[in-house]
């Protein structure tokens, strides 16, 4: 599964390649996108239903995490619309680096994973290891006294 602008771009070239409008892509892509991006882009679909056009709809979007690729997807839509030709090419290049940066997001968080678990397996470790080695110190200490009669 992918992110909320990767369903949204892929949901918005098959609209384009299907044949829809500009106005319908913008429409049916924005109300179907997951995550954070659908709750942001609700109000503008309200705007387009109630007959505004795409720019003026999609006028002051609340800021996400996607914003540079929803300004991107924003633009290719009000110029396919402008236009009068679908913004396939556009969206697809879209798509690959959106994919791009989910890829070097995984990886950035893969990188910092292994330090962080081997810290964790360092404070839960070493604290038993000393616990051991403190008991067995102890131990000896004791059996030494105790054969030397002082204990």
């Amino acid at each position: 599964a992918g992110s909320g602008i990767e369903s949204l771009l892929e949901l918005s070239i098959a609209l384009f390649a299907a044949g829809a409008t500009p106005h319908e892509v913008a429409t049916i892509a924005a109300r179907h996108a997951g995550g954070d991006l659908r709750a942001a882009l609700e109000p503008a679909v309200h705007r387009l239903a109630l007959g505004r056009s795409i720019p003026s709809a999609f006028a002051g979007l609340p800021v996400v995490a996607a914003s540079p690729h929803v300004d991107a997807w924003l633009h290719a839509i009000c110029a396919s619309a402008e236009l009068g030709a679908p913004a396939t090419h556009v969206l697809h290049q879209l798509l690959r680096d959106a994919r791009a940066v989910r890829r070097e997001q995984i990886r950035a968080a893969a990188a910092t994973a292994a330090p962080r678990m081997q810290l964790a397996l360092v404070l839960l470790v070493v604290p038993g290891i000393m616990w051991i080695m403190l008991v067995t110190t102890v131990g000896g200490l004791v059996e030494q006294l105790q054969s030397l009669g002082v204990a």
